[in-house]
């Protein structure tokens, strides 16, 4: 997979799907699966702003019962198995454990009847995907077994646990790759680094749109008959370039996880009631706190969510210690036991995600609820321009079936069925005699493609060498990332292709290893490689830049 600027310059499209984050990816595979001549641009790294921002649950809707949302729970199944299908090894299943108390809505018959029922309504989860993605059905624990599992909790009117199961992504950055790299083999033209500057409208109709190559500065245009926006907390920007009035405006939150480098309570997710009251004006049945997810990832435990109102421009987010020490503050008055201190954070998570309406000032900050997708014909006029407004990373494959569906029905073409039964290949292999820790990153990270990894190192033993311990991450590794999945800059390599450094601070030795091979690779002079190895420091000066002195 290559930027493919020629072909972008020189030809036409059916679609143009503008933002490469999770929506988007999902949009491009499903239509270039359709038959549609598609094309992605991304104007920085794919999976680089708002998805990145993710405790990685890829959740089957469970939560949506307390609405009596039976749609959002079905719309919520689907996408997760195209996630398990598409990427079945960067997909594992944890249990979710969340304690009872007393006789209301926090009980242990409510959560098992509503267990149940879940069940019931996702009878089929396990149709068409692998097994070893297969998922349980969920039970409840008694007092004895959650004390098992969390000692520290507070026990009055303790009654016991519910436990149910959900996937997550072990690598989300990974898995929007995946989508992206299925979209290159269905045909789709695809660029990072590639921004959207304009449109031109030629009798009320998207014709083109204009885009700067942020390699070069280099200016044209993209020829289309439709363009499907992604461009998440970007929306209002773009939405109101079509308009005059400028009006449009969906008010932003800021999203927080951190990551400890600790494991904190075995392999089980544990959802834990803040401090505070909290209300969803939306739920039929009120649980009165937001919970509080503790998530285990590779002896990790990632910590979310607060959220907190945004007025700044998108570009201008960033993230801040007193971000990151009020999520610790409000851990250890959940649960004083652990005692986390700001020490314990080896990464973070931030992005701005739309903000739920607040119909008086005293309504919590939250997220929405809803993905939508604008019809620019509908509201303005404007044929051939549809704009999303994505909320939930988990049903992204579900609002990308809908969008690539609004483009065929317009233009006359037939649906096909693209749901598929696995990725899993049979056909000889190349033969794998390396150690056992590089073998299982690979077949972790890359899945299907690690072969491709494996070829080369058979050609040249000398890419086998390691430049990072832990993970173990070759010189094979990188080449393959710059070559074959359009790696462009030392942040690529790190946060969104290997895995070094989207849950670790990776060391000082193991960037400045990288940045040399990718200088030797893509004939960076001395100048460019200082600044791509201080734009990564930067990304974790927040931590403690001491710890990427000692870490791998």
């Amino acid at each position: 997979m290559i930027r493919e600027i020629k072909k972008l310059k020189s030809e036409e499209f059916d679609v143009v799907i503008i933002g490469g984050g999770i929506h988007g990816v999902t949009i491009a595979r499903e239509a270039s699966l359709q038959g549609l001549k598609t094309a992605l641009i991304e104007k920085n790294d794919f999976g680089s702003s708002t998805s990145a921002n993710s405790l990685k649950v890829l959740h089957g809707g469970l939560r949506y019962l307390q609405h009596a949302n039976y749609k959002r729970i079905r719309q919520s199944i689907r996408s997760r198995k195209v996630f398990q299908q598409v990427a079945p090894n960067l997909v594992s299943n944890v249990p979710f454990l969340v304690p009872t108390f007393g006789f209301g809505v926090r009980s242990k018959f409510v959560m098992k009847t509503a267990i149940k029922l879940y069940d019931i309504i996702s009878a089929d989860r396990n149709k068409n995907i692998p097994n070893d993605n297969f998922i349980s059905n969920g039970k409840v624990l008694s007092k004895n077994e959650v004390v098992k599992i969390l000692p520290g909790l507070q026990q009055n009117n303790l009654t016991g646990g519910a436990v149910w199961y959900e996937s997550i992504a072990n690598d989300s950055e990974r898995l929007i790759l995946q989508f992206v790299l299925d979209a290159s083999d269905n045909g789709a033209c695809i660029a990072n680094y590639l921004k959207a500057t304009g449109f031109i409208i030629e009798n009320k109709s998207i014709t083109a749109v204009k885009v700067k190559d942020e390699l070069n500065n280099h200016e044209f245009e993209i020829r289309t008959k439709n363009i499907i926006v992604t461009a998440g907390p970007w929306l209002n920007e773009i939405y109101n370039s079509f308009v005059s009035n400028n009006t449009f405006n969906i008010p932003l939150t800021k999203a927080v996880n951190i990551v400890v480098n600790k494991g904190l309570f075995g392999n089980y997710a544990v959802g834990l009631e803040g401090t505070e009251e909290y209300k969803d004006r939306d739920a039929i049945i009120k649980r009165g706190k937001r919970l509080y997810f503790f998530v285990p990832l590779n002896n990790k435990t990632m910590i979310g969510t607060t959220y907190n109102k945004f007025d700044d421009a998108p570009d201008k987010l960033t993230i801040t210690k007193s971000d990151l020490i009020e999520i610790i503050d409000e851990v250890n008055s959940i649960y004083p036991s652990l005692n986390l201190k700001f020490q314990d954070i080896c990464f973070y998570h931030t992005g701005l995600l739309p903000m739920a309406e607040q119909k008086s000032p005293d309504d919590d900050i939250q997220p929405g609820k809803h993905s939508e997708i604008y019809d620019l014909e509908k509201t303005d006029g404007i044929s051939g321009a549809y704009l999303i407004k994505s909320v939930k990373f988990t049903t992204a494959p579900s609002i990308a079936e809908d969008a690539v569906q609004m483009v065929l029905q317009k233009s006359g073409k037939k649906i096909k069925k693209t749901f598929v039964t696995s990725y899993n290949s049979n056909k000889k292999k190349e033969e794998i005699d390396l150690p056992y820790d590089v073998q299982k990153h690979l077949r972790e990270i890359y899945g299907r493609n690690k072969y491709k990894i494996v070829s080369m190192i058979n050609n040249n033993k000398q890419l086998a060498e390691l430049v990072s311990n832990s993970p173990a991450v070759t010189i094979a590794e990188i080449l393959y990332c710059i070559r074959e999945e359009m790696a462009i800059s030392l942040s690529d390599i790190i946060l969104r292709r290997t895995g070094l450094g989207n849950l670790n601070i990776p060391s000082i030795n193991t960037i400045i290893k990288i940045a040399k091979i990718m200088q030797n690779e893509l004939k960076w002079d001395n100048s460019k490689l200082d600044y791509e190895i201080e734009k990564v420091k930067k990304i974790y000066s927040v931590l403690n830049n001491s710890l990427l002195e000692t870490n791998n």
